[in-house]
């Protein structure tokens, strides 16, 4: 099922996006209808928390261990339809490196789930004056697990120790530089994991939970 659903999403993004560029479309009146498409990728700060956190719901990381924050990287497409000149809904397909980085008598353990992850984002776009245009979004999204790794030197494949979705919601803003062609886009944002992604049957304490700071930088073509 999840590859299924997998491959039917990006099949109706490629198509979308081949669409779109193939026979390109002036902004329609009163900013409704798609309005605009591209891509972006970014910089992110992955985390997890929850009472299973602290030691990855085992009991191997007790005492002395330091958890922080792990760098990634993630970026994709996406599209926005407009229903007025302020508000639009912008769907979004992306690659995401989550995990976290834990340290432990002078040794390091990283921890790095790679998922395609689905926004759909409720946009709100303010309309002021000048060239730089700000915007605002938030809304839920669905993750869906493509690998998952634990390094210490090695590398172990974990990935049958998570599940195979997550869901969260996504809160950000951003600000839009419009270009003759387009505009090149600059947004932050938090994803605010709401599901718990370890199984209950392959670790002590399943209660862990993803948080992700990302910072992106894109083009849309409008």
């Amino acid at each position: 099922m999840k590859r299924v659903l997998l491959a039917t999403t990006i099949l109706l993004l490629v198509l979308a996006f081949a669409a779109f560029a193939a026979e390109p479309a002036a902004a329609p009146e009163g900013g409704k209808g798609l309005i605009g498409y591209g891509v972006k990728a970014g910089l992110m700060l992955a985390n997890i928390s929850g009472s299973g956190a602290d030691s990855l719901g085992t009991d191997l990381l007790d005492v002395g261990v330091t958890k922080k924050m792990k760098i990634g990287f993630g970026g994709g497409a996406f599209l926005t339809y407009g229903f007025s000149p302020m508000f639009a809904i912008q769907p979004e397909l992306l690659y995401m490196m989550k995990g976290a980085k834990y340290e432990l008598s002078g040794e390091t353990i990283k921890f790095k789930g790679d998922y395609l992850q689905v926004p759909v984002l409720l946009k709100l776009s303010p309309q002021t004056q000048g060239k730089i245009k700000p915007y605002f979004f938030a809304g839920p999204f669905v993750g869906i697990l493509l690998s998952a790794k634990a390094t210490d030197g090695g590398s172990v494949d974990i990935k049958d120790n998570l599940k195979s979705t997550e869901f969260g919601v996504s809160l950000g803003a951003g600000v839009a530089f419009p270009m003759t062609k387009g505009a090149v886009t600059v947004d932050g944002r938090y994803d605010l994991g709401l599901s718990k992604v370890a199984k209950s049957d392959k670790v002590t304490d399943d209660n862990i939970k993803t948080g992700t700071i990302s910072f992106f930088v894109g083009y849309n073509f409008k």
